[in-house]
């Protein structure tokens, strides 16, 4: 079952809107013993008329996000300073964000040399399971499809 996280994001700088836009934000609980790594599985959709843009920014935790955003999957390292996403069109985002620390078992290396930077997801955990991960992500109808295959991914590949 997918249960929307209730607390209050933190770290979200608040600021106006561009015109017309349309933004969704949700948070996803994750079950034990998949909690042991996993904080939440994260998905922001928006919109955008033609030619106008949003900066999007926020102070990020010392995290590691896996984001699927249309055909690439993606390891974001823990970010040291601030984080802005200039938002255009019409897109969405599905992620898992990890504890502090958590990521490291999928590593061949300490989790600080992903620091500042972003890598594909097949970097790390080869080709094609990534790929199998990514066709699950954009083949899913709606974020509850996606937590589902998700939490049975990372269940499967972490300890």
């Amino acid at each position: 079952m997918t249960r929307l996280k209730r607390s209050p994001p933190r770290g979200i700088i608040k600021q106006p809107a561009a015109p017309g836009l349309q933004l969704t934000h949700l948070r996803y609980e994750v079950d034990a013993p998949l909690n042991q790594h996993l904080e939440h599985f994260w998905s922001v959709s928006w919109r955008l008329p033609k030619g106008v843009t949003h900066a999007a920014s926020s102070l990020p935790h010392p995290s590691i996000h896996v984001v699927w955003e249309g055909d690439e999957v993606r390891v974001v390292g823990v970010v040291t300073g601030r984080f802005t996403r200039v938002l255009k069109g019409e897109s969405r985002a599905f992620a898992a964000k990890f504890l502090p620390g958590a990521f490291r078992p999928l590593l061949d290396a300490p989790v600080s040399t992903l620091t500042d930077t972003t890598v594909s997801l097949s970097r790390v955990i080869g080709a094609k399971k990534a790929r199998a991960y990514r066709d699950a992500m954009a083949s899913a109808v709606d974020d509850a499809q996606r937590v589902q295959r998700a939490a049975a991914f990372w269940s499967a590949l972490l300890p």
